[in-house]
């Protein structure tokens, strides 16, 4: 294909580099092979001559030809695809594929057939000159055949690793790397990955989890169906096959060679793709093809930087074998997708520099003319300089993650803990725990819940001493409605009065016109009644858990922000392995983790073994700002309503509100916070995921509150915003805490209900306790179990912890 280089920057470039980067074929030698067993025949191509000093490498390929010249030219370019793939990452390697063409795979004595091929391996260039592993139709039971008769594999021996995964890996790394030089972000752009098999799934899944709006598609439509994706495959099956028709940002191919047509390439730029980033080798049917994608702006990264993960891997196999041994295969993984990032972004920057085309400024990267070792023999030092060893890694910076980090940071062991927070600040702005106001409350129809404020409470001063401010404004706390709601997911008047009589909680029982006159601002019902707990309150929601974090911080915990834990695997001689990402990755290893992460909870479940899930219902809730005469919003007391619910209207008859916050006292007209207690039914108030949580709210809602609004204020206050927020809710309405069953070294909290804030202290030593094996209370540990039926889903797959050696995994937790 015809490439763009830059004259000048070329001058320093060999001819064998620019042929090869040229697609010439120029460099490949082709030579052929009788197979004695199978009576086939096989093509190896190499990159010059087949020589021990440095060897060859690249898989073997079943395929079936039309002819054996199609053969003759598929290995040729396949093997050029391949030394590319060595010369710009420096594997040490040169280009190299085994062909075998074939007219039925199912037909084929594989055994017979992989030693036919351990012949050939044995005796070209008396032995070593040329190393293979896995491709198409080529299984890694096949390896184990082949290894058996010689030792000129490279297909993961002795490791868990995955090439296929090392491969998705590589990819996920240039489209991030593509995504950060073209300033694309990966949160909701559209990714259309075409070929589901074990790479395109893998990159599919990971980019989904990093919020990219990723569509999938296979011939099988149900290899498709991944979890946080958009299969379109029955689309494009009833569109004729026409897979180029769908509308997409960016294009990751990962099917067979040669999909992308120029008819395909004018559709996608039609469609709006801008970016040609995928796992295909040789993606394009012609020339023409590749000049259109250039003349239209689609911009192509070469799979020689692309689709290098299984050579990278290879080259750690050959070059780093002890390191490549005992090392989690998620190292290798991210070595690789690091190695691919940083080259994407190299390639881009200097197409720019030259203004050309990846593609054109692909010998201007060639690592092999830099003098550099083999990239291989450079795993081990990135490994120790990107691995990090802790006692306790805590996934979430909202109330329970920072509670649990300050707790942990006063223990006296001194245990070295790390939290992970996807946001940029503790309680992002899109989670549970953002915001300015938080009830307190020991106003419970369950005494159960009584007590734990009332613990909570002790250890709210502790925080506030050390912080230097005060977090809690107890304001008190008026409960006002109707007496027959019957039991909700507050409780309800009479329940209440119940337990603060028995708990002897201090409290004024009041009637209507007795709530009229105390807070002139409400206008109750005639034949409503209250109840005013006096030490109740509000929390500085958002500051609290600054606080906590900020004096863990102090004590030594290592706060992370836009750092999502991405993937993560349990050790099966204790604690887990897992990804930290974001603008300086790092990979961690823990003695123990704490799940800490509300509605996102799940999707991290199906990273450990065996994908356990819990029974979590995220629910949108709705609140926002309502503004009103000065007069009026500094008389507003902090209250909750109880009325019977009417689902015909989407009014669930539980609304609560705020005394006006100070901040807002300079406006004109001040506004306080008010909210419904209530989530319509249907998908879209009830997603699975938080990628599917909507923060706009039901309109029929918004009326509810607006109506009530204008009764209890007697029409003075007028809206400001509503928006909405994400409860993660248990059937029981009791919370998640505890240890996963199957999981010692996984600790979760989650399922806060709508109510956990309150109770922020308590929780982080509840969990603090529990990963350090102190005592907890044992009707805590038996309402919060993660466990208990209502809530303990099981695991969606069962499966078996990767076997690795006990130093791999080594933590250093003793003091714990």
């Amino acid at each position: 294909m015809s490439v763009h280089f830059n004259p000048t920057a070329m001058e320093a470039i060999p001819q064998s580099v620019i042929d090869l980067c040229s697609d010439s074929g120029n460099a490949i030698e082709v030579h052929k092979f009788h197979l004695q067993r199978t009576s086939l025949t096989m093509f190896i191509g190499n990159e010059g001559d087949l020589s021990t000093m440095r060897p060859g490498n690249g898989g073997c390929r079943l395929w079936h030809y039309a002819t054996e010249k199609d053969a003759i030219e598929e290995c040729r370019g396949l093997s050029n695809g391949m030394a590319k793939k060595h010369g710009v990452y420096n594997t040490g390697f040169r280009g190299a594929k085994l062909v075998v063409p074939i007219n039925d795979v199912s037909k084929i004595h594989k055994k017979n057939l992989m030693e036919d091929v351990a012949d050939v391996l044995n005796s070209v260039g008396g032995g070593g000159a040329v190393y293979t592993g896995c491709d198409l139709n080529i299984t890694l039971d096949d390896m184990d055949h082949l290894m058996a008769k010689t030792p000129f594999v490279l297909a993961s021996v002795g490791s868990d690793t995955d090439p296929n995964v090392a491969t998705a890996y590589g990819v996920v790394g240039s489209l991030l790397g593509a995504f950060e030089a073209r300033n694309l972000p990966v949160q909701g752009t559209r990714l259309f990955v075409l070929g589901c098999g074990a790479v395109g799934s893998e990159v599919s899944k990971i980019m989904a989890s990093m919020g990219a709006h990723v569509l999938t598609s296979d011939l099988d439509a149900s290899k498709a169906d991944i979890a946080g994706c958009t299969n379109v495959s029955e689309e494009i099956a009833a569109n004729d096959g026409r897979w180029f028709d769908v509308p997409c940002d960016v294009f990751c191919p990962c099917a067979c060679s040669r999909i992308v047509t120029k008819e395909a390439i004018h559709k996608l730029s039609s469609n709006g793709c801008k970016l040609l980033c995928g796992a295909s080798n040789l993606p394009f049917r012609c020339e023409g093809a590749y000049e259109d994608a250039c003349r239209l702006g689609v911009e192509f990264i070469p799979e020689a930087v692309t689709s290098a993960g299984a050579v990278i891997v290879d080259s750690v196999e050959f070059y780093a074998n002890a390191q490549f041994i005992k090392c989690v295969p998620l190292e290798l993984y991210h070595f690789t997708r690091h190695l691919t990032r940083s080259k994407t972004l190299e390639i881009m920057r200097t197409a720019d520099k030259y203004k050309t085309t990846p593609r054109g400024a692909l010998p201007l990267t060639w690592e092999t003319l830099k003098g550099s070792e083999p990239v291989g023999s450079r795993f081990g030092k990135w490994r120790f300089e990107n691995t990090m060893r802790v006692d306790v890694l805590i996934a979430g910076g909202g109330i329970a993650g920072c509670a649990a980090a300050y707790e942990l940071s006063k223990d006296s062991r001194q245990p070295s803990v790390m939290v992970c927070e996807r946001g940029a600040t503790v309680a992002p702005e899109d989670a549970s725990s953002n915001g300015d106001s938080r009830m307190f409350r020991r106003m419970y129809s369950d005494p159960f819940y009584s007590h734990l404020q009332s613990d909570a409470l002790a250890m709210w001063d502790e925080v506030e001493r050390a912080y230097g401010k005060k977090l809690l404004k107890r304001h008190g706390l008026l409960f006002f409605g109707e007496d027959d709601t019957g039991e909700t997911c507050e409780g309800s008047i009479p329940g209440c009065e119940e337990v603060m009589d028995k708990l002897k909680v201090d409290h004024d029982k009041l009637g209507s016109k007795a709530i009229s006159a105390r807070f002139n601002a409400l206008h109750p019902r005639s034949n409503d009644r209250g109840l005013f707990e006096k030490g109740a309150g509000s929390i500085l929601g958002s500051e609290a858990c600054h606080a906590m974090a900020s004096l863990a911080s102090r004590r030594g915990v290592d706060l992370r922000f836009n750092a999502p834990l991405e993937s993560m695997v349990e050790l099966s001689s204790g604690g887990v392995f897992a990804a930290i990402g974001g603008e300086n990755p790092i990979l961690v290893h823990a003695g123990k983790l704490i799940l800490s992460a509300g509605a996102w909870t799940n999707p991290l479940l199906t990273m450990l073994r065996g994908r356990p899930q819990l029974n979590l219902d995220i629910q949108s809730v709705c609140w926002g700002h309502y503004e009103m005469p000065r007069e009026v919003a500094t008389k507003v007391p902090q209250w909750f309503c109880f009325r019977k619910p009417d689902h015909s209207r989407l009014d669930g008859g539980l609304y609560y509100g705020f005394p006006v916050e100070e901040h807002e006292l300079s406006k004109a007209r001040p506004a306080v916070k008010v909210g419904i207690d209530y989530t319509p039914d249907g998908r879209a108030w009830h997603p699975a995921t938080m990628r599917d949580f909507d923060y706009t709210p039901n309109r029929e809602v918004a009326a509810r509150i607006d109506e009530h609004v204008h009764e209890i204020f007697g029409g003075k206050a007028r809206r400001r915003e509503l928006v909405c927020s994400p409860y993660t809710v248990t059937p029981d309405q009791d919370f998640v805490l505890g240890y996963l069953p199957g999981h010692p070294d996984v600790a979760v909290f989650t399922g806060g209900s709508g109510r956990a804030f309150k109770f922020g202290p308590l929780l982080g030593k509840l969990l603090a306790n529990t990963i350090t094996g102190n005592k907890i209370g044992e009707e805590i540990a038996k309402r919060f179990n993660p466990a208990r039926p209502s809530v303990w889903v099981g695991h969606l797959e069962e499966d078996e912890l990767p076997e690795v050696s006990k130093h791999q995994a080594h933590v250093q937790h003793a003091r714990m």
